[in-house]
This record gives C-alpha cells, sequence and structure tokens, in this order.
C-alpha cells in the first residue's frame, strides 16, 4: 500500500514531461502538414488582395496587371472625385458614421444584456433563445439559399423536370419565397 503514492507522482510526471516536450525530441509530422495547410489557406486568402492593394500604385497606362507601368495615384483621385457612376466619398462618410452608430448601440444593449443575464429572472430563458437564434439566422438563410442554388444548377431548367425543385419544397425551402 505505501508503493501505491510513490508511482502515481511517478507516472504524472512523465505525462507532465512528454506532453511538454515530446520524448523523441522536435514535433510531429502532422503538426508540419498542417503548417502548411493553414499557410496555404492565408497566401490564398490575402494574396490576391495584397495584390490589388500593390497594383492600385500602378499608372494609367498600367492595368490589373504585372509588371507594374510607373507609379501614380490616379486611381485614388478617380475615386474621391464625384462622377456620374456615383459619390464615393460621400457614401463612405455614411458608411463610418453608420459603423459607429451600430458599434454604440451593439455594445450598449450588449452590456445590458450581460448586465441581466447575471441573475435569473423571469421569461430569462426566452430571451436567451431569442439572442442565440438572432446569431443562427443569417447562417440558416445563407444555407438554404445555397441549398437551392446547387439543387437548381441541374442540365434541365427549373419546372421542366418532375423533380424539380419546387416538386420536393422540404429540398428548397425558398422555392415559394
Amino acid at each position: 500500500m505505501s508503493t501505491l503514492p510513490q508511482t502515481v507522482p511517478t507516472v504524472q510526471a512523465r505525462v507532465k514531461q512528454r506532453a511538454i516536450a515530446p520524448s523523441r525530441g522536435g514535433r510531429p509530422w502532422t503538426f508540419y502538414v498542417l503548417a502548411g495547410l493553414f499557410t496555404f489557406y492565408v497566401v490564398a486568402l490575402y494574396g490576391p488582395m495584397i495584390c490589388i492593394y500593390i497594383l492600385s500604385f500602378q499608372d494609367v497606362r498600367g492595368g490589373l496587371v504585372f509588371p507594374m507601368k510607373g507609379l501614380s495615384l490616379h486611381w485614388f483621385v478617380d475615386l474621391f472625385t464625384q462622377v456620374r457612376t456615383g459619390d464615393v466619398q460621400g457614401a463612405f462618410d455614411r458608411s463610418i458614421k453608420l459603423a459607429i452608430l451600430v458599434t454604440v448601440i451593439t455594445v450598449v444593449v450588449s452590456f445590458m444584456a450581460a448586465m441581466a443575464f447575471r441573475r435569473r429572472f423571469p421569461g430569462d430563458n426566452i430571451v436567451f433563445s431569442l439572442m442565440i437564434g438572432s446569431l443562427w439566422r443569417p447562417v440558416s438563410c445563407l444555407a438554404s439559399a445555397s441549398a437551392c442554388s446547387s439543387t437548381r444548377s441541374a442540365s434541365k431548367p427549373p419546372g421542366t423536370d418532375r423533380r424539380s425543385a419546387r416538386s420536393f419544397p422540404g429540398r428548397c425551402p425558398s422555392a415559394y419565397w
């Protein structure tokens, strides 16, 4: 019985030692595979955006291609001057004001909700369900639209086949919207 307390700490020490530093030294091969996939994902996500940022300083003679033909701020001047296509600067100003207003309202309402949920109150389950539902609803709308677009991308136009999306309303809920 006296041997049991001595073996348990040594086993725990060995487990902790392996968790911090692998016994064979180095990381497992899966770490490098996942690191490579993550690097590829980041480059694929931000690479085109960085290219557009760089190419936006190109001269009037160039387009959205490399190599660049001179440096200029021509496209930024055109962006913020009012033309027939619209007032970009006015739209930008309105977007910033709207973003600030929405941020302030969201912070105030979220703070009040956090304070309310510190204690139980009558109807707290309903309020919590409404809060979670508001987070879930945009995802469900996008999923529904995605499902509808995939069912309508068949070789025949919708409505010409007996098995179209309108024949199965459960398959495409926005077919009736």
